[in-house]
């Protein structure tokens, strides 16, 4: 009798460890949707930088939350797409930045990521969330240092 109900326990606590891991994987899910939602709808986003567990606010622009990540993703939303190119490249033109993330993962749309990552970094800055330097007819586009406390 108590071998049963130990295996049933055992049993119940892997179950809930499955569970957790999939609620996990459904709000992380969520929150990309709302992410990319809020990018497609014009709302705001705030850029954050990850140390350790803790988060900071870095990046302010629209409505919702940008991670500044330490490495690439391929789940990355564009506008943190974008933020990791300029960060990894210290400063770069919308299409460089496109080109950058295509030489990372191969199996992007370049020409499209070119045509977003300009309007992007385009209302960044004119939002003043980013630096620029204008070349020519191009831009080159910085994160603010102010903005990396």
């Amino acid at each position: 009798m108590a071998n049963d109900f130990t295996a049933a326990l055992k049993k119940l606590e892997k179950e809930k460890v499955r569970l957790t891991a999939q609620l996990a994987d459904v709000n992380t899910a969520i929150d990309s949707l709302q992410r990319v939602n809020a990018s497609l709808s014009g709302e705001s986003v705030v850029l954050v930088t990850e140390n350790g567990s803790k988060k900071e606010k870095v990046l302010p622009y629209n409505d919702y939350t940008v991670l500044l990540p330490s490495r690439y993703d391929s789940d990355l939303t564009l506008p943190e797409m974008l933020i990791y190119a300029l960060k990894s490249k210290n400063g770069a033109f919308a299409h460089d930045a496109a080109e950058f993330i295509f030489s990372v993962d191969d199996t992007v749309d370049v020409e499209n990521l070119k045509k977003r990552f300009t309007d992007i970094a385009s209302a960044m800055a004119r939002a003043g969330k980013l630096d620029f330097k204008k070349i020519g007819k191009k831009y080159r586009y910085f994160i603010k240092d102010e903005h990396l406390l």
